[in-house]
This record gives structure tokens, sequence and C-alpha cells, in this order.
């Protein structure tokens, strides 16, 4: 299957036609400038040579970090119903793959289909999912650290309204939270918490296995049987 597809985009504003390449796969290894595009959001962002309109393009794509050895499957399907069944399809057929593979070559089968496998269904998930790995951090911890900082910071900043919170970056290496209002207007920031972060990875056993969907939701769960019952260790 091609990595890319051309297409033209026509800009809504002036009709001018912009001649528009999507990427259907990216893999840390072998496309190396794509992927780092992907993660700061320059993969998908549109802009107009003739009047200036901007916007990201939105489409479903598959992002292979080779390195730390996960997939991330990226749906851009609206439906919610419909964006389940695609899921289904995926976990069904990437299951399908791995076996066939498996019968022929394990280490290759891990090598190709990715030791851990994640969905999302926006693009902000799927490029703060690229920033954590490319920080070398587990998706599973950043997401429990993003749930217990996040009413913390709600409840010290009411006036900011604070209602969501993503792990961010820099092209230097530095890590932050950044938060976000309920209409998706940044709304402060701070660093990343390194602290909580090796907290919940040495003090709570967690399986891969369990879910291939690693989000806020997944996280609150987790936090609340924290709180209703001792799952630390040592």
């Amino acid at each position: 299957m091609p990595l890319t597809k051309d297409i033209t985009f026509k800009c809504p504003e002036c009709g001018e036609e912009i001649p528009l390449t999507l990427w259907q796969s990216v893999n840390t290894a072998e496309n190396p400038k794509e992927a780092e595009a992907l993660a700061y959001g320059d993969l998908f962002y549109i802009q107009c040579p003739k009047c200036g309109y901007q916007t990201m393009a939105n489409y479903s794509l598959l992002y292979h970090d080779v390195e730390h050895g996960m997939m991330i499957q990226y749906i851009a399907t609206p439906d919610r119903e419909e964006r389940a069944k695609e899921m289904a399809e995926y976990r069904k057929a990437r299951k399908d793959s791995i076996e066939a593979a498996k019968a022929q070559d394990p280490a290759l089968a891990k090598q190709l289909y990715g030791a851990v496998f994640r969905f999302v269904t926006s693009l902000n998930d799927l490029r703060e999912k690229a920033l954590i790995l490319r920080a070398g951090l587990d998706d599973r911890y950043v997401e429990l650290v993003k749930a217990y900082i996040m009413p913390q910071a709600a409840n010290m900043k009411p006036d900011l309204g604070i209602e969501s919170v993503r792990f961010f970056l820099d092209k230097d290496g530095k890590q932050y939270l950044y938060f976000f209002d309920k209409d998706g207007k940044e709304a402060g920031s701070c660093d990343f918490d390194m602290e909580s972060y090796n907290a919940f990875k040495n003090g709570l056993s967690l399986v891969e296995a369990d879910t291939d969907i690693i989000d806020t939701g997944w996280a609150r769960e987790v936090i609340s049987e924290i709180e209703s019952q001792d799952t630390f260790q040592g």
C-alpha cells in the first residue's frame, strides 16, 4: 500500500486549488522528517498561497514509532458508531496479520507491528502520543499524571476554567503540561511533574494488554481505583 496519497484541496475562502500530500502511514525510522512534522503539527498544516487561509488537514493514518515499539492508529471518523466499527475491524485485521507473521518469523512480526498498539480519535491526541514517545515516556503514566494534576490545577485557579490538560515536549527536550478551558483556549502551563510520573511508574503495576485506548477516561478510572483501594506496590 502506498504511504502517501496526492490530492487537491480547494481553499474555502478564495477557491484556490492547493496540492496536498496525505500520509497514510508514518514510520519514525523510515520517515524521520515526517514523524517530527507529525508530532509538531506541521504535517497537517495547510496555508493558501493566494489568500493566506489556514487550516489543518484531518485524516486517518498509522504512526509507527519503531524505537519505542508502538503503533498508533488515528481514526478521523467523527461518528461514534462508525468509529467503533472501524476500531473493531482494525483490531481483527491486526490480530490476523500478527498471527500470520508470527507463523513465519516472530521477531519480524514484532518489528513490523510493534509491541504496543493504541487508538486515538483526534489529531491532538495523535500528536500528544507522538511527543510522549519522543520524550521516552510511557503514555499510561503520563495520562495518570495528567488526571492527578488537572483537578488540583482547576481548584487552585478556578477563575481560569481549566477543563483539560495536555503533555508537550518542545524541540529542546523540555517537558510541559498545558491547561485549556472549555473552549480549547490555553489557560496556563507548568513543568511536567516527573516526580509524580516516577511514583506512578514505580508504585503501580499495569498490564499492557489491558486496553488499546489510553486516554483521560482510562486514567480517571485508574485514579478512582487507586483512591478506593491501595493498589500501589512497595
